[in-house]
C-alpha cells in the first residue's frame, strides 16, 4: 500500500494555489519515492483501472465525456502535468483552463508519477453508473 493520497499531498506541499514551482518538486520528489519503493511490489505489467472521481476529472479535462469508458494515456496525463507546471511558473497555458484546486493538482501529480515509474502507458475509466445502478446508492433496494 502506498502512503500518500491526493488530500495528504495537496495540504502537505501545496500552501500556494496554483502550487509553485518549488511545491511541485517537493511533491514530487517524496511521491516519487514512496511509487518507486512500489515498483517491486508492482511485479509484472498490469493493466492500470480507475473509478475516481478525480481521475474521471483529469479525463474530462483531456476532452473525454462522463458516458464514455476512456483510456487515458500517459502522454494525456503529462500535457495536463505541463500546463500545471506552466500555470505555477505564471506562464499562460492556452490549451485547456485547469482548476484551482489543490487536490485535482496533487492527483494529477500522483498519478502522472505512478504511471510513469511503474510503466503504465495508460489507465482505463469506466463510464460512472447512473444513480439509480450505482452499488452504493439505496435506491435499488427493496424494502
Amino acid at each position: 500500500m502506498l502512503d500518500m493520497g491526493s488530500h495528504r499531498t495537496s495540504s502537505e506541499f501545496f500552501k500556494h494555489n496554483p502550487p509553485s514551482p518549488l511545491e511541485i518538486e517537493m511533491a514530487i520528489m517524496v511521491v516519487e519515492d514512496k511509487v518507486t519503493r512500489a515498483r517491486a511490489v508492482a511485479g509484472r505489467r498490469a493493466s492500470l483501472y480507475s473509478t475516481d472521481e478525480m481521475i474521471h476529472d483529469i479525463a474530462r479535462l483531456s476532452g473525454w465525456p462522463d458516458e464514455l469508458a476512456v483510456t487515458l494515456s500517459l502522454e494525456q496525463v503529462e500535457k495536463l502535468f505541463d500546463q500545471l507546471a506552466a500555470r505555477s511558473e505564471a506562464r499562460p497555458s492556452s490549451q485547456v483552463a485547469l482548476p484551482d484546486d489543490p487536490k485535482l493538482a496533487a492527483t494529477l501529480l500522483i498519478l502522472r508519477e505512478f504511471m510513469h515509474h511503474l510503466k503504465f502507458d495508460d489507465i482505463k475509466l469506466r463510464p460512472k453508473p447512473p444513480p439509480e445502478m450505482d452499488p452504493a446508492s439505496d435506491s435499488h433496494r427493496f424494502i
